[in-house]
């Protein structure tokens, strides 16, 4: 394993080309964004539905319902996205939680013979403001000013209620917030 601090020129069917020229055969690659808490998935450029960039649809607020899935963007997973950070627990435990229902939007997919799974517009706005309204009551932005508060004053980082309340919901596939297709 190797940690490369030069800039990527381009990932490759096969690895990555560095600004150096180097090549390097990859499996695997992992993205560390550093310590912008609420980059998500940057510097990665996502696209989808119409070419729209993941980026200019969260405009600074990024959402995602139950923090996995947006809308406009079918079949995109995400894993520890926006109000999924802990402050006090193990972020392991939201990610297994993360991956067995993302694994239940594919199998129910695969069960309906659909081939894409996308969120609800509402469902993902609706869960954004549940998490917004939660976290202005928190002690994430009680005044603090800390890595979970952006410039603008919000906090799209965090999961504020516990962590088995997460599970509760996770554990529950909500079929009516999705569309098949």
């Amino acid at each position: 394993m190797t940690l490369e601090t030069i800039g990527i020129a381009e990932i490759t069917e096969t690895g990555v080309r560095m600004k150096d020229g180097r090549a390097h055969e990859l499996d695997v690659l992992v993205y560390a964004t550093g310590f912008k808490a609420d980059a998500f998935v940057q510097p990665m450029e996502v696209r989808g539905r119409g070419g729209r960039r993941l980026e200019d649809v969260w405009s600074g607020a990024p959402f995602a319902h139950r923090g996995v899935t947006v809308p406009g963007f079918p079949n995109f997973y995400m894993l520890y996205g926006p109000n999924t950070n802990l402050g006090h627990n193990s972020i392991i435990f939201m990610l297994e939680r993360e991956i067995a229902y993302a694994r239940r939007l594919i199998a129910e997919a695969r069960r309906r013979g659909a081939s894409t799974v996308e969120v609800r517009e509402e469902a993902a706005r609706a869960f954004a403001e549940r998490m917004r309204s939660a976290l202005q009551r928190s002690v994430w932005l009680a005044g603090c000013n800390s890595w979970y508060v952006t410039e603008a004053g919000t906090s799209p980082t965090n999961w504020t209620h516990s962590t088995l309340s997460f599970a509760w919901r996770m554990r529950h596939l909500d079929r009516g917030n999705y569309r098949f297709a």
